[in-house]
């Protein structure tokens, strides 16, 4: 169940990241750019902390609380999305899958 409700909530996350996109940059080479961007970093992002910090993160606080950082941090990204929708906040929320990676 709770793998069905996290790939709804990213669902929910992609299609407000193709709107506030789609406002910011009308162009749409522009688009596939920021996308691109987009997940790049993410990605990076990612790797980055698997290799240097999850281990850490793990010892010293336990694979549950790595586990229930996971639908805090989507949470808090979606209040803060919808309080204020704009591309750098998106930006900051998109990097959410930083913290996935500990799954």
């Amino acid at each position: 169940m709770g793998a069905l409700l996290l790939a709804a909530a990213n669902t929910f996350l992609y299609f407000e990241q193709l709107r506030i996109v789609s406002e910011t940059f009308a162009d749409t080479n522009t688009r596939t750019q920021v996308f691109a961007r987009i997940d790049f970093v993410v990605q990076a992002l990612t790797l980055v902390t698997q290799l240097f910090f999850t281990s850490r993160i793990a010892s010293r606080l336990g694979v549950a609380v790595l586990l229930v950082s996971i639908p805090i941090a989507m949470v808090g990204g979606f209040i803060a999305l919808a309080i204020a929708a704009n591309f750098w906040l998106l930006a900051i929320v998109m990097w959410r899958g930083v913290p996935a990676s500990t799954r």
